[in-house]
């Protein structure tokens, strides 16, 4: 594996165990000589990640709409950057440059990118490793969610098995290790349609 995207906040968040979360994603990265691929910008979460790894000489490949370059503030001391047309080409990107997701805290983008990607990969389209990053347990009320969906049977497979969940990036490397890509369900079966 060379390359991880990683999704995550393009604001500053209250909790400062977001920010060093962050900032040990990025040392993980730069040592495991991964390329970071992230949305480009140098404000909040993304900025913090993209600049530390630039600084411990690692690789940054940013990519970011122009609609966005003038609110995100797109970075410009990158290895790559990249201005796409769309939000959905930057995704599309994003996915394409990576072998591996991971996700740390954020808002409605992060959110945004993760559910497409947890999506793809649940109908075979994208076979990647998904890493939730659940620091401080930011993400419980989601996992909950899934919880419901799943025994309401919305879900083909329990959450878990498309995304694996770790507490802090130090389980980080573990979590990739073992990853194991989720089956392709079928959900049309006789029966099911009436």
């Amino acid at each position: 594996m060379s390359s991880i995207c990683v999704f995550c906040a393009s604001a500053l968040p209250k909790n400062p165990l977001f920010k060093e979360h962050t900032l040990q994603l990025a040392q993980i990265l730069a040592e495991k000589d991964y390329t970071l691929v992230y949305g480009g910008a140098h404000v909040g979460l993304m900025g913090i990640l993209a600049r530390r790894v630039m600084e411990l000489g690692g690789k940054v490949v940013g990519i970011m709409p122009h609609s966005l370059t003038g609110r995100e503030v797109a970075s410009d001391d990158l290895t790559e950057k990249y201005l796409v047309s769309s939000m959905a080409e930057r995704k599309r990107l994003m996915l394409e440059r990576s072998q591996a997701l991971v996700v740390l805290p954020g808002g409605l983008g992060t959110m945004d990118e993760f559910w497409e990607s947890v999506c793809l990969s649940s109908l075979g389209e994208e076979r990647k490793s998904i890493i939730l990053i659940n620091s401080g347990g930011f993400y419980n009320k989601l996992l909950a969610w899934t919880e419901e969906a799943y025994a309401e049977g919305l879900l083909a497979l329990p959450f878990q098995r498309y995304v694996s969940v770790i507490a802090s990036p130090s389980q980080l490397e573990e979590a990739l290790a073992n990853f194991q890509l989720p089956p392709i369900p079928s959900w049309v079966r006789l029966g099911d349609t009436k």
